[in-house]
Protein backbone atom coordinates (compact mmCIF):
# COMPACT_ATOMS: atom_id res chain seq x y z
CA UNK A 1 0.00 0.00 0.00
CA UNK A 2 0.84 3.76 -0.35
CA UNK A 3 0.65 6.08 2.50
CA UNK A 4 -1.51 9.04 2.72
CA UNK A 5 -1.96 12.54 5.27
CA UNK A 6 -5.12 12.28 6.28
CA UNK A 7 -7.58 14.34 6.26
CA UNK A 8 -6.24 14.74 2.53
CA UNK A 9 -7.92 13.36 -0.20
CA UNK A 10 -5.53 11.15 -2.40
CA UNK A 11 -6.26 13.25 -5.35
CA UNK A 12 -4.79 16.78 -3.22
CA UNK A 13 -1.36 17.21 -3.34
CA UNK A 14 -1.04 17.53 0.30
CA UNK A 15 -2.24 14.15 0.57
CA UNK A 16 1.37 13.68 -0.58
CA UNK A 17 -0.60 10.10 -2.00
CA UNK A 18 1.48 8.32 -4.82
CA UNK A 19 -0.13 5.64 -5.83
CA UNK A 20 -3.31 5.07 -8.67
CA UNK A 21 -6.55 6.03 -7.17
CA UNK A 22 -9.34 3.48 -7.99
CA UNK A 23 -12.74 3.28 -7.07
CA UNK A 24 -12.09 1.17 -4.05
CA UNK A 25 -9.81 2.96 -1.16
CA UNK A 26 -7.83 1.18 1.85
CA UNK A 27 -7.17 3.00 4.75
CA UNK A 28 -4.84 1.06 7.61
CA UNK A 29 -3.80 2.68 10.62
CA UNK A 30 -2.72 1.08 14.05
CA UNK A 31 -3.50 3.03 17.20
CA UNK A 32 -4.04 3.13 20.85
CA UNK A 33 -6.44 4.09 23.77
CA UNK A 34 -4.83 7.15 25.41
CA UNK A 35 -4.46 6.72 29.09
CA UNK A 36 -6.19 9.38 29.65
CA UNK A 37 -9.38 7.87 28.69
CA UNK A 38 -10.63 6.77 31.58
CA UNK A 39 -14.79 7.17 30.88
CA UNK A 40 -17.00 4.68 29.94
CA UNK A 41 -17.32 5.09 26.07
CA UNK A 42 -14.97 5.22 23.07
CA UNK A 43 -16.09 6.72 19.91
CA UNK A 44 -14.53 7.38 16.55
CA UNK A 45 -15.71 10.35 14.48
CA UNK A 46 -15.11 10.94 10.78
CA UNK A 47 -15.75 14.50 9.15
CA UNK A 48 -16.96 12.96 6.12
CA UNK A 49 -15.84 10.40 3.82
CA UNK A 50 -16.83 10.00 0.12
CA UNK A 51 -18.81 7.87 -0.63
CA UNK A 52 -19.42 4.62 1.23
CA UNK A 53 -17.40 3.79 4.17
CA UNK A 54 -17.10 0.70 6.12
CA UNK A 55 -15.06 1.39 9.73
CA UNK A 56 -13.74 -1.55 10.64
CA UNK A 57 -11.43 -1.89 14.28
CA UNK A 58 -9.50 -4.93 15.49
CA UNK A 59 -11.29 -6.50 12.12
CA UNK A 60 -15.03 -6.27 13.19
CA UNK A 61 -17.05 -4.40 11.67
CA UNK A 62 -18.14 -1.09 13.57
CA UNK A 63 -19.98 0.36 11.18
CA UNK A 64 -21.09 1.40 7.73
CA UNK A 65 -21.94 5.01 6.32
CA UNK A 66 -23.13 6.26 3.05
CA UNK A 67 -23.13 9.75 1.56
CA UNK A 68 -19.83 11.80 1.13
CA UNK A 69 -20.96 14.96 2.98
CA UNK A 70 -21.75 14.47 6.07
CA UNK A 71 -19.85 13.72 9.77
CA UNK A 72 -20.40 10.09 11.03
CA UNK A 73 -19.59 8.47 14.12
CA UNK A 74 -19.32 4.65 16.05
CA UNK A 75 -19.07 3.15 19.40
CA UNK A 76 -16.01 1.42 19.35
CA UNK A 77 -15.42 0.33 22.92
CA UNK A 78 -16.19 -3.26 23.09
CA UNK A 79 -13.69 -3.46 19.57
CA UNK A 80 -10.99 -2.12 20.79
CA UNK A 81 -8.42 -3.27 23.53
CA UNK A 82 -7.49 -0.43 26.07
CA UNK A 83 -4.19 -1.77 26.92
CA UNK A 84 -2.51 -2.42 23.34
CA UNK A 85 -2.40 -1.51 19.89
CA UNK A 86 -5.47 -1.70 17.61
CA UNK A 87 -5.81 -1.95 13.89
CA UNK A 88 -8.40 0.29 11.91
CA UNK A 89 -9.37 -0.53 8.96
CA UNK A 90 -11.92 1.96 6.60
CA UNK A 91 -12.95 0.57 3.30
CA UNK A 92 -14.13 3.33 0.61
CA UNK A 93 -16.42 3.07 -2.12
CA UNK A 94 -16.55 6.61 -4.05
CA UNK A 95 -17.73 5.44 -7.85
CA UNK A 96 -19.33 9.15 -8.15
CA UNK A 97 -22.31 7.06 -7.80
CA UNK A 98 -25.71 9.62 -9.09
CA UNK A 99 -27.61 8.04 -5.75
CA UNK A 100 -25.06 10.18 -3.87
CA UNK A 101 -24.56 14.13 -4.23
CA UNK A 102 -21.61 14.62 -5.74
CA UNK A 103 -21.38 18.28 -7.00
CA UNK A 104 -19.60 19.20 -10.04
CA UNK A 105 -16.91 15.68 -9.71
CA UNK A 106 -15.63 14.16 -12.36
CA UNK A 107 -13.18 11.82 -13.53
CA UNK A 108 -12.37 13.40 -16.41
CA UNK A 109 -12.33 17.25 -15.17
CA UNK A 110 -12.77 20.33 -17.90
CA UNK A 111 -15.08 23.44 -18.16
CA UNK A 112 -17.15 23.48 -15.05
CA UNK A 113 -16.55 20.15 -13.82
CA UNK A 114 -13.75 19.56 -11.26
CA UNK A 115 -11.23 16.51 -10.06
CA UNK A 116 -13.22 14.78 -7.75
CA UNK A 117 -12.79 13.89 -3.78
CA UNK A 118 -12.42 10.40 -3.20
CA UNK A 119 -12.49 8.99 0.39
CA UNK A 120 -11.47 10.60 3.77
CA UNK A 121 -11.25 14.37 3.59
CA UNK A 122 -12.29 15.25 6.82
CA UNK A 123 -10.86 15.14 10.06
CA UNK A 124 -10.87 11.72 12.34
CA UNK A 125 -10.88 11.26 16.18
CA UNK A 126 -11.45 9.19 18.97
CA UNK A 127 -13.09 10.69 21.87
CA UNK A 128 -13.90 9.11 25.25
CA UNK A 129 -17.35 10.34 26.68
CA UNK A 130 -19.57 8.64 29.78
CA UNK A 131 -22.44 5.64 29.21
CA UNK A 132 -25.01 8.93 28.81
CA UNK A 133 -24.38 11.39 26.38
CA UNK A 134 -24.83 14.03 23.82
CA UNK A 135 -25.03 12.74 20.15
CA UNK A 136 -25.64 16.02 18.69
CA UNK A 137 -27.68 19.12 19.67
CA UNK A 138 -30.38 20.89 17.18
CA UNK A 139 -30.26 24.59 17.30
CA UNK A 140 -33.48 26.56 15.38
CA UNK A 141 -33.72 29.95 15.46
CA UNK A 142 -36.99 31.61 15.68
CA UNK A 143 -38.61 35.31 15.63
CA UNK A 144 -39.37 35.41 19.40
CA UNK A 145 -37.44 32.26 20.76
CA UNK A 146 -34.32 29.87 20.20
CA UNK A 147 -35.47 25.80 19.81
CA UNK A 148 -32.58 23.76 21.02
CA UNK A 149 -32.85 19.67 20.56
CA UNK A 150 -30.36 17.69 22.54
CA UNK A 151 -30.07 14.26 21.26
CA UNK A 152 -28.34 11.02 24.47
CA UNK A 153 -27.12 8.24 22.67
CA UNK A 154 -30.06 6.73 24.86
CA UNK A 155 -33.13 7.44 26.89
CA UNK A 156 -32.60 10.07 30.08
CA UNK A 157 -35.62 10.80 32.22
CA UNK A 158 -34.08 13.71 34.12
CA UNK A 159 -31.46 16.33 32.19
CA UNK A 160 -29.17 18.76 34.07
CA UNK A 161 -28.93 22.09 31.81
CA UNK A 162 -26.70 25.25 32.39
CA UNK A 163 -28.07 27.95 29.93
CA UNK A 164 -26.16 30.62 29.23
CA UNK A 165 -27.02 33.06 26.58
CA UNK A 166 -26.69 37.08 25.88
CA UNK A 167 -27.68 39.77 24.25
CA UNK A 168 -27.50 43.18 23.09
CA UNK A 169 -30.20 45.75 24.70
CA UNK A 170 -29.33 48.22 26.23
CA UNK A 171 -25.86 46.99 26.67
CA UNK A 172 -24.83 43.36 27.62
CA UNK A 173 -26.67 41.22 29.66
CA UNK A 174 -25.94 37.76 30.33
CA UNK A 175 -28.61 35.46 31.91
CA UNK A 176 -27.45 32.05 33.41
CA UNK A 177 -30.21 29.47 34.22
CA UNK A 178 -29.02 26.20 35.71
CA UNK A 179 -31.91 23.45 36.16
CA UNK A 180 -33.33 20.12 36.01
CA UNK A 181 -35.46 19.39 33.17
CA UNK A 182 -37.72 16.27 32.88
CA UNK A 183 -36.77 14.44 29.72
CA UNK A 184 -38.87 16.11 27.08
CA UNK A 185 -39.12 19.29 28.32
CA UNK A 186 -37.87 22.91 27.66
Amino acid sequence: GHSIIVPFPPEASLSEYKGEISNDLKYEKTFTIPKEFNLDRIIIHFGAVDQIAEVRVNNKIAGKHEGGYLPFSFDITELVDKDGDNYLEVLVKDDLSKDYPYGKQSKNPKGMWYTPVSGIWQTVWLENVPDTYIERLIIKPELDRVKLKIICNQKVDLCRVQIMFSYKENGNLDIVQDKELPFGEG
